[in-house]
């Protein structure tokens, strides 16, 4: 199972189109899992002790490098895979891995190359 953790950026109307747009290929490609949308109610570290005591095993972060980075750090030394759907400024980390849109990562993910 996938955990999909959106940054509280993402819920702007700004993005409403590309994260719908991300939803549904996410459902398309057969990869949908739990949805996490960051806001003040609901933080990272809850969310990803969450995943820990759920034993997820991957954790995909839909935002820029500050959403990337954030949740590196809190499960660094953990068995868990990250993948990266890159959404807004900056995601220079995606692009030096090759990841230049959100649909390419979705094929990433759906071939399970995170």
């Amino acid at each position: 199972m996938y955990y999909y953790i959106y940054d509280i950026f993402t819920g702007s109307k700004k993005y409403q189109h590309q994260i719908l747009k991300i939803e549904g290929l996410l459902a398309e490609f057969g990869i949908a899992g739990k949805n996490f949308k960051l806001n003040v109610l609901k933080n990272l570290e809850d969310i990803i002790g969450e995943a820990l005591v759920s034993e997820i095993q991957n954790i995909i972060a839909v935002g820029n490098d500050q959403t990337v980075s954030k949740i590196a750090n809190l499960i660094v030394g953990k068995n868990i895979v990250m993948g990266i759907i890159p959404v807004g400024e900056p995601n220079i980390l995606a692009n030096a891995l090759g990841i230049k849109s959100a649909e390419e990562a979705i094929s990433i993910v759906s071939s399970r190359n995170v």
